[in-house]
Formats: C-alpha cells, sequence, structure tokens
C-alpha cells in the first residue's frame, strides 16, 4: 500500500526533474536574462528600450522593455505554453521572475491599460486558449494596471513567422489587427503597455501599436517576455 507522502503530488523541474518545485531554482538561473534592451524599431541597442529619435514616426511604439533572451530553458516554456494543453505553470514562474527582474521599469507604466497580442481566431478556436494572456495577468496584478483583453483582435491568420526573413515578417502580419468595433471609443488619449511572449523581428508589436495609434491611443509601450537576438 502506498504511504500518506506518496500519494501527495510533489512536483519535480521540468528540465532536471528535481523534487520539490516545477523549475527549480538551479534551472532558473540558467534563464539568461538580457544585459541590454533594444529598439523595437530597428533592433539596435537603447538605452532602456526606447525607440530612437530617428526611428520615431507617428504609428511606433516610444519603448520596449524585454526580461529574458529567447533561447534554451525560456524557449522551451514558451513553446509548451503554446502547444501542450494549456501547460501555463512554467510560463506563470517565469513571468512572475521576469516582473521583478523589471519592476524598476515597469512601475513606470501604472497609467498604462495592459493588453495582449492577440491569436487569431482559427489559433484561439484550436489551441482554446491564448498564452499571452497568462503573461499578461501576472504583470498587471504585480504592478496594479488596469486590463483589456478583447480591445484587440486579430482579424486574419498570418503564417508561423519563425523561419521567415525580417521583410517577410514584416509582410505577413500587415493588416492583421484591429480594435474591437465596440471599444473603438476606449481608445482616445489613452495609455497602452502591449505585452507579447517573444519579440523577434519586431514586426508584430510594431503593426499593433500602429492600430492603437490610428484610433487615437496617447502613448504605446511594449513588454516582451523574451528578446531574441
Amino acid at each position: 500500500m502506498d504511504s500518506f507522502l506518496d500519494l501527495i503530488f510533489i512536483p519535480k523541474c521540468m528540465f532536471c526533474s528535481v523534487m520539490g518545485r516545477y523549475i527549480c531554482s538551479t534551472c532558473l538561473a540558467k534563464m539568461k536574462t538580457l544585459s541590454e534592451e533594444y529598439c523595437v524599431v530597428c533592433g539596435k541597442e537603447s538605452e532602456n528600450g526606447i525607440t530612437h529619435s530617428r526611428c520615431r514616426s507617428s504609428g511606433t511604439p516610444s519603448q520596449l522593455y524585454s526580461a529574458f533572451e529567447y533561447t534554451s530553458l525560456v524557449r522551451a516554456v514558451i513553446k509548451r505554453s503554446k502547444y501542450k494543453s494549456k501547460e501555463f505553470l512554467g510560463l506563470k514562474i517565469i513571468t512572475e521572475l521576469a516582473a521583478e527582474l523589471c519592476k524598476e521599469e515597469l512601475s513606470k507604466f501604472t497609467s498604462y491599460v495592459v493588453i495582449p497580442i492577440p491569436v487569431s481566431a482559427i489559433r484561439l478556436k484550436d489551441r482554446g486558449f491564448n498564452q499571452v494572456e497568462t503573461i499578461v495577468k501576472v504583470i498587471s496584478k504585480r504592478n496594479g494596471n488596469k486590463v483589456k483583453l478583447g480591445l484587440l483582435k486579430r482579424i486574419t491568420d498570418s503564417i508561423a513567422q519563425y523561419s521567415n526573413t525580417r521583410k517577410e515578417r514584416f509582410a505577413n502580419v500587415s493588416g492583421v489587427f484591429e480594435v474591437e468595433k465596440s471599444q473603438k471609443n476606449l481608445v482616445a488619449d489613452q495609455k497602452f503597455l502591449l505585452v507579447d511572449d517573444i519579440c523577434t523581428s519586431g514586426a508584430t508589436l510594431l503593426e499593433a501599436s500602429k492600430v492603437l495609434y490610428k484610433y487615437g491611443a496617447k502613448d504605446v509601450k511594449c513588454f516582451a517576455l523574451s528578446k531574441k537576438l
């Protein structure tokens, strides 16, 4: 007969299988944090991720802030959150760590309404979830931001971006976002913090920001859990 202790669920690390935590402290320490931030438009280093003056236009976000480099363990956690059956615990754990690492910068965004980059209706139906909402909920809870989950929508599906060139990435997301009709009057003069799990070329964040500015957003900043270098 199993002992009482055998019947208690004790989590083990998803990477090294050490018992005790879903991601152990040793594996968390291996996640590579960003030592620099980058301009969302040109992808070059920028202090605090502020968009270079030479890169600014009327439709570009003013800042991109990221916590981790999209590599090794971070990549594995994000992929599992997307393609496994609602496996969000790992994503929640590393987002909590990101929120702590970035708390000084994120504290400057408390007046911003937080919204996730949406997935298409097709992918939402297939998966049943948008994993970025997990990141949004952690950030907003830690930082005290208001959240609008349905304000921005993806009106067309786009092919997977991972194998595309930079030029193809921008073409792939052109015109894919729109503000929900019933919420268009909530955008004018509002400040937004757009959240995504990965920033590669910046194409997705730039396209979504453009739509918010189109309807009168006062300022748009971006937070990506990870940045692919």
